[in-house]
């Protein structure tokens, strides 16, 4: 059986110190890109979403006597209605 044998030279060790920076470099970039994306980018956005909405939004006032009565009137429909003279067919 033979032995691998590999041998450590000052090329190959520049080599790796050279390639794991790089990685560790692109790594860093990619993290905080994607952190500055999440945490800024994202929230100017949703902020510029939010001002056009209230220019859009209505500016007039609630009548509330005619909400509540709309809100029960909805509620008592939704409501179910109990069978009082059931006929069983089966009997």
């Amino acid at each position: 059986m033979k032995k691998l044998k590999f041998k450590i030279t000052p090329k190959k060790i520049i080599f790796w110190f050279y390639f794991l920076i790089i990685v560790a470099g692109l790594s860093a970039f990619g993290y905080i890109s994607l952190f500055l994306y999440e945490n800024f980018y994202q929230t100017i956005a949703q902020s510029k979403k939010i001002l056009i909405l209230q220019k859009k939004v209505a500016v007039e006032t609630i009548n509330m006597k005619k909400f509540d009565n709309v809100m029960e009137k909805i509620k008592q429909k939704t409501i179910p209605r109990k069978i009082k003279n059931l006929n069983n067919p089966f009997d």
